[in-house]
């Protein structure tokens, strides 16, 4: 894998240009195996979108307290890491239209892309939008109260901080009810419990 740290570093056209690196855009980028030339767009600071979320530099070393779900992705990052394409982290894609040719004829895709504070056009002959998963929280009383915070904050807090938050959280999606198990609460009571975790790889808090 080369890492893009800037617009400058990007090749001008890609065979495959791939929106996200969760689990289908790491997926997606596999296909650099085949001989194509891929590059693969990500706002996060590393690889594996919101279920997967700092698999590759998670404080958590205690294998049960994110569960053996969550360590299968540790293996698809690893594959991404060892694929030829290129992968850009603290990308955004704000745009993706026809690309044209120099004759103004319609010629594949153009993706417009800000990274490090530059915006860039690049060509792809296809455009993977793994675009993952996306949090719908509706307002309830008392949500803006300290200490509530919906699932997407607290498995954002356990993944990348290690801590693990006594908080109501509340949920629509799947996300909130793996999170529950995490967390250590029933998914009908919604009470997280306090605590530090295992082997003094986190800390308690609150957000």
């Amino acid at each position: 894998m080369r890492e893009i740290e800037d617009v400058g570093a990007l090749a001008k056209t890609y065979d495959l240009a791939v929106s996200g690196a969760g689990p289908a855009g790491m997926a997606a980028e596999a296909a650099a195996g085949l001989g194509l030339s891929t590059l693969a767009l990500d706002e996060n600071a590393g690889p594996g979108g919101q279920i997967y979320r700092a698999v590759t530099s998670t404080p958590v070393r205690t294998r049960a307290t994110l569960g053996e779900d969550y360590w299968r992705g540790a293996e698809l990052a690893a594959s991404f890491g060892a694929s030829n394409g290129d992968y850009a982290r603290a990308a955004t894609v704000w745009s993706v239209g026809p690309g044209f040719d120099a004759e103004e004829r319609e010629n594949g895709l153009e993706v417009v892309v800000s990274l490090g504070g530059s915006a860039h056009l690049v060509g792809a002959k296809e455009v993977v939008l793994a675009m993952g998963a996306l949090e719908r929280p509706f307002p309830i009383p008392g949500w803006t109260l300290p200490g509530v915070m919906t699932a997407g904050a607290a498995q954002i807090a356990l993944k990348t901080s290690g801590l693990d938050p006594y908080a109501l959280t509340y949920h629509t999606m799947s996300t909130g009810l793996s999170l529950s198990r995490r967390l250590g609460q029933s998914a009908d009571s919604g009470r997280a419990r306090p605590g530090r975790l295992q082997g003094g790889e986190g800390h308690q808090g609150q957000a």
